[in-house]
């Protein structure tokens, strides 16, 4: 029982992990501002920063967060996500100030990292272990 909750617990973070890496990635290359890449909310377990960025392992492992200039809310949301950033944002970099089409692709990044993760995840299973054969003989 104690294997399966740990397995289950592995594959749900790495799911998270390359989900929200797929937003970050996105917003990188796009030239939005990130402040914090979190996994779980809540206050910081472990955190360090890198540039301008903070990285977070947070208390409530329920999911994770990219936070982006143009999206700060504050109060309840605020709070969940760690608190109000520490780096200064700049307009020009603000997520609610690209264009349309730059907010689609990093909002759609998430998902398609997920789909890419999957087809690796499969391809890799069928190279190495190969794929499942029937154990009766069609007819």
């Amino acid at each position: 029982m104690l294997v399966t909750i740990a397995a289950f617990t592995v594959m749900v973070g790495v799911l998270i992990f390359v989900h929200e890496l797929g937003h970050f990635t996105a917003a990188k290359v796009l030239g939005i501002q990130v402040h914090r890449f979190s996994l779980g909310f809540g206050k910081p377990v472990l955190s360090w920063r890198r540039g301008e960025r903070e990285y977070c392992v947070s208390i409530l492992p329920l999911g994770g967060y990219v936070k982006m200039a143009g999206l700060e809310e504050e109060g309840m949301m605020g709070e969940i996500e760690g608190g109000a950033p520490r780096q200064p944002t700049d307009p020009l970099r603000a997520f609610d100030k690209k264009p349309l089409w730059v907010r689609i692709i990093v909002i759609l990044a998430g998902v398609t990292m997920n789909v890419l993760l999957a087809y690796v995840v499969y391809v890799g299973r069928a190279t190495t272990i190969g794929l499942p054969v029937p154990s009766a003989t069609r007819i």
